[in-house]
């Protein structure tokens, strides 16, 4: 991708390949660049040396698909942690990496199903665990655990610990 200086390009839904996966060199600048998949590249999948490039639309674009992204989603949005650290040494960064393939696309809009089979295993005076059956829907990805209406984590296994519980207390937990 070559631009030139003054550019003010935006280039969305696109892919790329060989040696890096896009590259903005030299005078390229002032271009926005998200929601493409950027795959397998032989160096690294995204090289900025030009400057002044934006590298997602924002919070409510996000960024792009970076195959050589390492980073984590441990709060199951679809989004990276952390930003996309792009090669070219100026600092270049996605700070909304997509982590799954065409991650902007949203396809169903149907929740998942609920969990089934909710089953108490075990149980002491201040703790209990208990196991379900996780939905067979494909964009099931968590359960969220609430104990007296207040949140407490994201669960993926079907299985989970509380502690501490208080023998006097009556608990309502949502799944």
């Amino acid at each position: 991708m070559y631009r030139g200086a003054g550019g003010y390009g935006t280039r969305s839904y696109g892919s790329a390949g060989n040696g890096y996966g896009i590259a903005a060199i030299s005078a390229t600048n002032r271009n926005i660049i998200y929601n493409n998949n950027f795959e397998n590249a032989d160096t690294q999948d995204g090289y900025d040396s030009g400057g002044n490039n934006a590298w997602d639309g924002g919070a409510a674009i996000g960024g792009n698909y970076w195959s050589d992204y390492t980073g984590n989603d441990t709060d199951y949005t679809g989004i990276g942690d952390t930003p996309y650290d792009l090669a070219g040494g100026i600092g270049a960064k996605d700070f909304y990496p997509f982590t799954h393939k065409n991650g902007w696309v949203i396809n169903d809009t149907t929740p998942s199903a609920s969990v089934t089979n909710l089953t108490e295993t075990e149980a002491g005076t201040t703790w209990i665990h208990w196991n379900w059956t996780n939905p067979a829907d494909a964009d099931f990805r968590h359960t969220e655990v609430y104990i007296d209406g207040v949140f407490k984590a994201n669960v993926s296994a079907p299985e989970h610990s509380v502690l501490p519980l208080y023998s006097w207390g009556i608990y309502f937990i949502h799944f």
